[in-house]
């Protein structure tokens, strides 16, 4: 069968036609509809507000609503308070693809955000608690989330949250942000440009910064230049980088290992000037809770006035195991702690190692061991060697209730303009009792060396202190030729009194 198309049949098509433009004319005209896609703005933005706290109204939808859904000056309100807005933003696929994605789901629906604007704060969080109507767009969102993909990606963007004292703020940012079904994290890929912290009187910066969040939960976080003040204290640094791995936002519920590194930090801080080249640490978190961290830098500065101190490369441990924390320390062998009073005095420690744990809730120890330690004051020249510290703390309610500790080592003196040494083992010990004020110290010199005499000689240095008053004892032995005690008593009211003894046998 042949159908022909006869011109009566053409000239009544046009006929219908143009009568069907011009009623669609005379209409827009009556109703005011000067763009037919801004009243489909206002329809489907109307269908979108169920009435709850948020409110989003938009400037108009350009007419490829069916290719590509694009809303000009859309902004997100709540409780009369901008949380969001945006020059444009673009939905690919238009509304076929978004209609699809709420009936069958197994969409991907990429947004393009162009410069947002971001405001936030607790009280605008706190105000949409409880509201059952917003609680149910949310489910709806979590719904529609688990059947499809959502691509976000966004250019200069800025952004302030104020959340129960931290305060966060964005400028010039960019992201991405994927959300599958099938995966058990986001991915997001930031630019933050500048970035700001407040907290509780901390207040920080970070430029050119950059973080990372894949699919398997690695976090990364770089910023090529960090600032931070409090008060009078100034912290800066160059290229930090973070790393860690999370399972999930309920970061308490898991076992986390953080890692930090960072260069060229400089602190300022009651005329105190610390620089660091080069300094990593490491974190891990049980469960919330702080297990071990390790800080380590290749050199530290520290200056104030005259005064300045130099440590090598350092490592500084510290673990927390069940409720009791406990800190190791440790120089670079061969590497010297050098600290300077302005040319006058210097001092030079090496090979330094020190821990300090809790043994229970009520005692705290410590051990600290030095290779060596030397003291150079014009003329005079002291070194200890191999010194080796013992030192115990007992507490009561987490207050210091008694503090003992001891020394051993190998010490030497050395005047330099009139070539007098003296050599010996060094013994000390110090207690003091918080409670009655009692402190004791004692310095033993078993073999004294010097080039005072042949044959080394044996010493022996105490005090006490009490309410009562204090004493100073000397005691100084020279084979079984000589013999000295001294006793000086100082009360603490009154004169003094000094007691000596000697006893000589066959002495030249």
């Amino acid at each position: 069968m042949r159908f022909h198309t006869t011109l009566k049949d053409i000239a009544v098509s046009v006929i219908v036609l143009l009568s069907c433009t011009i009623l669609c004319l005379y209409g827009m005209v009556r109703l005011g509809m000067g763009n037919p896609s801004q009243v489909f703005a206002t329809y489907l933005l109307a269908a979108l507000d169920t009435g709850g706290t948020y409110t989003l109204t938009t400037g108009n939808v350009e007419r490829t609503y069916l290719k590509e859904l694009v809303l000009t000056n859309p902004k997100l309100d709540s409780n009369e308070t901008t949380l969001m807005s945006a020059e444009e933003v673009r939905i690919s696929g238009g509304l076929p693809s978004l209609i699809g994605s709420v009936l069958f789901g197994q969409k991907e629906v990429a947004v393009a955000l162009s410069e947002p604007t971001i405001q936030f704060d607790a009280q605008v969080f706190s105000s949409r608690q409880g509201d059952g109507e917003d609680s149910a767009l949310f489910s709806w969102a979590e719904q529609w989330l688990d059947k499809n993909t959502l691509k976000v990606t966004a250019e200069g963007m800025h952004a302030n949250l104020q959340l129960q004292g931290l305060s966060l703020g964005l400028l010039g940012a960019s992201f991405s942000l994927e959300l599958a079904p099938n995966r058990g994290m986001p991915t997001i890929d930031a630019s933050l440009g500048t970035f700001t912290i407040g907290y509780k009187g901390i207040d920080a910066t970070l430029q050119d910064a950059e973080a990372t969040l894949s699919d398997t939960g690695e976090v990364f976080l770089y910023s090529a230049k960090t600032s931070m003040e409090r008060e009078n204290i100034l912290l800066g640094f160059d290229t930090l980088i973070g790393r860690t791995r999370i399972d999930g936002f309920a970061l308490g519920t898991q076992n986390l290992d953080i890692s930090l590194s960072l260069e060229a930090f400089d602190a300022r801080f009651a005329q105190y000037l610390v620089n660091i080249p080069k300094l990593s640490g490491s974190v891990s978190l049980d469960f919330g809770t702080l297990g071990e961290a390790r800080v380590s830098f290749d050199q530290l500065q520290a200056e104030r006035g005259r005064y300045a101190l130099t440590v090598p490369t350092t490592t500084i441990s510290g673990r927390w195991q069940a409720g009791l924390p406990s800190v190791a320390l440790a120089t670079k062998q061969g590497e010297s702690v050098n600290f300077s009073f302005g040319g006058v005095a210097q001092t030079q420690a090496r090979d330094i190692t020190a821990n300090v744990w809790y043994q229970d809730f009520e005692t705290l120890r410590s051990q600290i061991s030095l290779g060596s330690i030397t003291l150079v004051r014009k003329d005079l020249e002291s070194r200890i060697d191999d010194a080796f510290i013992e030192a115990d703390a007992s507490l009561e309610s987490g207050t210091l209730a008694s503090v003992s500790a001891s020394l051993i080592a190998d010490g030497q003196v050395h005047l330099l303009d009139e070539d007098i040494n003296a050599v010996s083992d060094l013994e000390a010990y110090v207690s003091y009792q918080v409670d009655t004020s009692s402190l004791s110290l004692s310095v033993l010199l078993p073999e004294l060396a010097s080039s005072f005499t042949k044959q080394p000689l044996s010493s022996r240095f105490s005090y006490q202190q009490n309410r009562e008053g204090s004493q100073l004892q000397a005691e100084l032995s020279y084979l079984s030729q000589l013999s000295l005690r001294g006793v000086y008593d100082i009360p603490r009211q009154g004169e003094g009194s000094l007691f000596i003894s000697s006893r000589l046998d066959g002495f030249p």
